[in-house]
């Protein structure tokens, strides 16, 4: 890259993160941003990208006081010294990759803090068993990819000899462009994403519930492992991740499920009230877990936000259970590992709905985990799950 080519790259990244303190997502402001540079090619637009998330990636080490040429260049030395060792990276740096106040609200562990400083793997999920296209793919089974990884839990180990749609994107291509995903046959979908909608384990002609179903990449997964039989009903606040919904489903060819936009708190539960075999909260977190791919929350996160989030989670927990069967599953999952966000959370619901029975979920044998990233190379994730004792509201 010339000295001119790369002053630009840094000058555009320091605008764009300059606006961002102003509270605005980096995400939104560079997709603005890229729309009103016409003249911009896809390659700078990359390296300018890329460029950001390496200064967020290591913002809490840096020296100077803004995000210019000499920001720039420190954070890239500093990028350079984690990656030729990160077992030796030192670590009085590492620890100021995230907030300092983070200690007080979750368990932050050396193994944690350095994943979330490497590049991100891509998973992919096979969505079509007859994938025609799908052989033009660079990937491998989970179970290949994580093989010899010292972290990985020991009850996922032989699950991920079965769950073969989990897959590792190796190659370098756009799959965007590729044959296999203009087919439907494949999603690009979080390999914790997926262990969610396996752990969720909906069976074939049953009712399910996917209470946040954001673009609806669980929504689908479930779909695939009910065989499109039965009904999911997937609802979101949003109308535009719905319509992303139905567009991707029309892609992959699923069909048995339906949607309505829900307001969580502020609306009726979906007109299938009461009929549910299961429901999967996917709720709305401080998305903790996704700091490794967007190093942006790290820095806009508030102890605050944490709180508020806990109260939300907990009452979309206690509107939803009216919902379910006398012998259904409710599920929680968040990808955030903070404590008030997940075993608070659980705790809360406990003392509120006295007939929610901790489940134990299939595989693991336990009613909470915490996946974390250094154990699943993805994101962090937390579940917990429950049984609806009796058809008699007892909620305090």
């Amino acid at each position: 890259m010339s000295k001119g080519h790369r002053n630009r790259v840094i000058e555009i990244s320091r605008e764009i993160l300059e606006e961002s303190e102003n509270g605005h997502p980096i995400d939104s402001i560079m997709r603005r941003q890229f729309r009103e540079r016409t003249g911009l090619s896809r390659l700078v637009a990359f390296q300018i990208r890329e460029q950001i998330f390496q200064y967020l990636r290591w913002k809490g080490c840096v020296k100077s006081p803004s995000p210019g040429r000499k920001a720039m260049d420190e954070v890239r030395e500093i990028e350079r010294l984690f990656l030729s060792n990160p077992e030796d990276f030192p670590q009085e740096l590492l620890e100021k990759v995230v907030p300092e106040w983070m200690k007080d609200e979750m368990r932050i562990s050396r193994s944690w803090l350095i994943e979330i400083q490497r590049p991100p793997v891509l998973w992919i999920r096979c969505q079509n068993p007859q994938a025609r296209h799908l052989g033009n793919i660079d990937r491998q089974p989970a179970s290949e990819s994580l093989h010899d990884h010292r972290e990985l839990p020991h009850w996922l180990r032989p699950a991920l000899e079965n769950w073969r749609e989990i897959l590792e994107y190796v190659g370098d291509s756009d799959l965007f462009r590729t044959e296999a995903f203009h087919h439907g046959e494949l999603e690009i979908q979080d390999i914790s994403s997926q262990i969610v909608s396996r752990l969720t384990n909906p069976k074939p002609g049953e009712k399910w519930w996917d209470a946040c179903c954001g673009e609806g990449g669980k929504t689908m997964h479930l779909c695939q492992l009910m065989q499109n039989k039965g009904l999911i009903m997937a609802t979101d606040r949003a109308e535009w991740r719905i319509q992303n919904l139905k567009k991707r489903a029309a892609r992959a060819g699923v069909f048995n499920y339906q949607t309505e936009r829900w307001n969580g708190l502020h609306d009726k539960n979906p007109t299938q009230a009461g009929k549910f075999d299961g429901i999967l909260v996917d709720a709305p977190c401080t998305g903790v877990g996704t700091w490794q791919k967007n190093p942006d929350g790290r820095w806009r996160l508030t102890p605050e936000a944490i709180v508020d989030m806990r109260t939300t989670q907990v009452e979309l927990l206690r509107q939803v259970w009216r919902s379910l069967k006398p012998g259904g599953r409710l599920v929680y999952a968040v990808c955030t590992m903070t404590q008030k966000e997940t075993t608070d959370v659980t705790k809360m619901f406990q003392d509120l709905v006295a007939e929610a029975q901790p489940e134990p979920f299939p595989f693991v044998q336990d009613t909470q985990l915490t996946l974390w990233p250094h154990q699943v190379r993805g994101n962090g994730m937390f579940m917990a799950q429950w049984k609806k004792l009796s058809s008699q509201p007892s909620s305090k």
